[in-house]
């Protein structure tokens, strides 16, 4: 038999010290931002998050384009 069972509901109450910080004041908020059900990935929640999605995809965009350029210099030889 499970001694410590679910069925009741656990303690309103915290049961330690919960620190009175700005910090740990702006990771409940964080905390709180980020399981909103408001229909936005996580990159949308902040404009600093969709700044380095978007630099992130024209840098590996760029990768890209530089590899096929070097592929196609590699396949097709140069003439003399």
């Amino acid at each position: 038999m499970v001694a410590n069972s679910l069925k009741q509901p656990l303690p309103k109450q915290p049961m330690g010290i919960v620190p009175n910080d700005r910090a740990y004041r702006r990771i409940l908020y964080l905390q709180h931002v980020m399981t909103r059900q408001d229909g936005l990935l996580v990159w949308q929640k902040f404009p600093s998050y969709r700044f380095a999605a978007n630099a992130m995809l024209a840098i590996s965009g760029a990768g890209f384009l530089y590899s096929l350029g070097l592929c196609a210099s590699m396949a097709i030889p140069k003439k003399n």
